[in-house]
Parts: structure tokens; C-alpha cells; sequence
């Protein structure tokens, strides 16, 4: 299922602090674009990827 608006951006946050919510679907959209472009880039070199 999609993300949309109001869905959370994060993780649900700890009791006090902030919870990060998208404001449009347009966002929830862009944010899956960036991770999914991100992820490749987010592992240190020489690891290896556990299937």
C-alpha cells in the first residue's frame, strides 16, 4: 500500500517527541523515489547484502 497524506514518514516516535507525517501524496511519493534511489548508496563499500 501507498503512503499518502497524513501517513507517517518515519517511524512512530517516542513518547514528547515529534512524529514526521507527509502533508501530500505527492510527498509520500517522493520521499519512496529518494529512499529508493538512496539505498544502494546508504551500504559502506565492502559489505555484502544478506538475501
Amino acid at each position: 500500500m501507498s503512503a499518502g497524506r497524513g501517513d507517517r514518514a518515519a517511524p512512530p516516535a517516542p513518547e514528547g517527541h515529534w512524529e514526521v507525517r507527509f502533508a501530500d501524496a505527492a510527498s509520500a511519493k517522493g520521499w519512496e523515489s529518494l529512499a529508493q534511489r538512496a539505498s544502494p548508496l546508504a551500504q559502506p563499500s565492502g559489505s555484502t547484502s544478506v538475501a
